[in-house]
């Protein structure tokens, strides 16, 4: 009986130590996580940590706008129309402009007149096919650095209408 009680009063003084270690390691814990904390807490306030933040709050802002213009889409289609009455001979050239958010169109065509001529010549075809191609050359030069997708739709139609 005695050795049981020697051995019961041995097992509890391990049991003990184990025990009071392990609220003191806790204890340790604690601190050691509030002194972290609070070194956390000032590393935050420093100009340093500040303008790593503000460089990275404007990187996911450029590259979200990046991937909002990728979404957009114009689409040109250069035209003449030629109007043809008894007494003059007209003609207007420009383009057709839609633009569409990940395919779908946006609103309707926008149509632009870049060019008016009332005293119309069939030979002056040539001279308003490269007023337009011009004018959509520079529209192009103008939208590239965006990074929005352009497609421009070859030749200019032309269209004949008579009146009178």
């Amino acid at each position: 009986m005695t050795a049981t009680l020697s051995i019961s009063s041995i097992i509890g003084f391990i049991l003990g130590l184990i025990c009071s270690y392990l609220l003191y390691k806790f204890v340790l814990s604690k601190r050691n996580f509030k002194e972290v904390q609070s070194n956390i807490l000032e590393h935050k306030q420093t100009e340093e940590f500040q303008s790593l933040l503000e460089v990275e709050f404007r990187k996911g802002i450029e590259e979200g706008e990046k991937r909002t213009l990728g979404k957009f889409a114009l689409t040109y289609e250069p035209f003449i129309e030629v109007s043809d009455s008894f007494f003059k001979k007209t003609a207007e050239a420009g383009y057709t402009m839609q633009m569409f958010y990940s395919g779908l169109p946006i609103g309707d065509p926008m149509k632009r007149i870049t060019k008016y001529e009332e005293k119309y010549k069939d030979e002056n075809v040539k001279y308003l096919i490269d007023s337009v191609n011009g004018t959509l050359n520079n529209i192009l030069l103008m939208v590239d650095p965006l990074g929005i997708p352009v497609k421009v739709n070859g030749n200019p139609k032309i269209e004949k209408k008579k009146t009178g």
